[in-house]
């Protein structure tokens, strides 16, 4: 099953930190206010609207954090041209032996001479039915 925006029950506002206010930048995602369900085995793509704002950012970089052993993930595409945000896939993949359990990703959003802004995304791992 793909979510897309419309699907999605909330939107997650998250405010990098900054030290210097000409480096900051607002990023927000349109991310699933409950678990992402991921059964033992397969995939599950989901839509993401990533926006900034602030001053002009020319390319974001995005990338997952915090995958347990046997889990993998990749956006396409992988990074953001200028402006003020796009839409990304994100691709969640559990092997076969990866534990029924849930656990946390950070979706991260980085952008040359600029503050990061990071967001959860809680996924479930259930067993096959």
């Amino acid at each position: 099953m793909l979510f897309t925006a419309s699907a999605l029950s909330s939107v997650v506002a998250c405010h990098s930190d900054f030290l210097d206010a000409s480096l900051a930048a607002v990023f927000f995602w349109n991310l699933p206010a409950s678990p992402l369900p991921l059964v033992q085995g397969q995939s599950k793509s989901i839509d993401l609207t990533v926006g900034w704002t602030g001053s002009a950012i020319p390319r974001v970089e995005l990338s997952v954090e915090g995958l347990p052993s046997g889990v993998t993930a990749a956006f396409s595409p992988m990074s953001l041209g200028a402006g003020t945000g796009g839409t990304t896939s994100l691709s969640i993949k559990t092997g076969l032996n990866v534990p029924l359990q849930t656990f946390t990703i950070i979706v991260r959003a980085r952008a040359k001479g600029y503050n990061d802004g990071t967001a959860q995304l809680p996924v479930t791992v259930s067993g096959p039915r």
